[in-house]
């Protein structure tokens, strides 16, 4: 996903629960689990698809993306900071490991996992 930041899009993600397609639950949880700590982040899906609110799926789905929608609301000033530094130097939110330590041979082929900034390593579970 950091692909186009480097370019200068810093405000880019993909749409939870992908859009062209139905979603399930289990999809639906661990994309909003991962999009939490994307720079844009929504539920979003085509018309003619299933309906992929987080109660649609059960109680379980809904707590999972609730658990991870709260914790977006709580890095949001971290976000804003990003965003503005961004917008001022055209670093990227999302970095590759590279970016950060281009010193260490591994970090460049680590395509699994990314920094948001210099102070936060996400990784799938």
């Amino acid at each position: 996903m950091p692909q186009p930041q480097p370019f200068g899009v810093p405000f880019c993600g993909p749409d939870v629960g992908g859009f062209g397609r139905d979603c399930t639950g289990e999809l639906l949880a661990r994309w909003t689990q991962a999009g939490a700590f994307f720079p844009f982040f929504r539920n979003h899906t085509a018309m003619g698809t299933r309906r992929q609110e987080p109660w649609t799926f059960g109680k379980e789905v809904e707590d999972i993306c609730r658990r991870y929608i709260s914790l977006r609301y709580q890095l949001l000033p971290y976000f804003y900071n990003l965003f503005h530094e961004a917008a001022k130097d055209g670093a990227p939110i999302m970095r590759p490991l590279f970016w950060e330590f281009p010193d260490d041979p591994h970090g460049y082929a680590v395509d699994d996992q990314f920094l948001l900034a210099h102070r936060c390593s996400w990784r799938p579970l």
